[in-house]
């Protein structure tokens, strides 16, 4: 999700802003990706008889954490990691989630720096 979006949306409710930004900014790069990209990862994998499929996602696929469309794309990718997992079985092929926590990338920098100056401007 764009990190930008998210930051901006924590404090409204879903209903209150366009369903199909929100729904597309969320899932449309996360969820949508590695659904694609695991199709085709499968396809070179399982010919060797070895591989692993990590599907990155977060806590917020299991409780409420910044918005409705966020949680909706975590959830859905710790589906898609455990459902790959049963049609991978006996392949040699693995698929997990990983949760690896808060990453501290430009983005996320940038919008903490900005929900800080916001605050302290108020």
């Amino acid at each position: 999700m764009c990190v930008g979006i998210l930051f901006d949306n924590t404090t409204r409710k879903f209903y209150d802003y366009d369903p199909v930004e929100s729904f597309d900014s969320a899932n449309n790069v996360g969820f949508r990706n590695h659904y694609i990209c695991s199709v085709y990862a499968s396809r070179l994998m399982i010919p060797r008889k070895q591989g692993l499929i990590v599907t990155i996602t977060s806590p917020a696929g299991m409780g409420y954490i910044f918005d409705v469309a966020s949680g909706i794309g975590k959830a859905g990718c710790d589906k898609l990691a455990s459902d790959m997992a049963v049609d991978l079985l006996n392949t040699g092929v693995l698929s997990v989630s990983l949760w690896p926590g808060a990453v501290k990338t430009e983005a996320v920098q940038e919008a903490l720096l900005k929900c800080d100056n916001d605050n302290v401007s108020q």
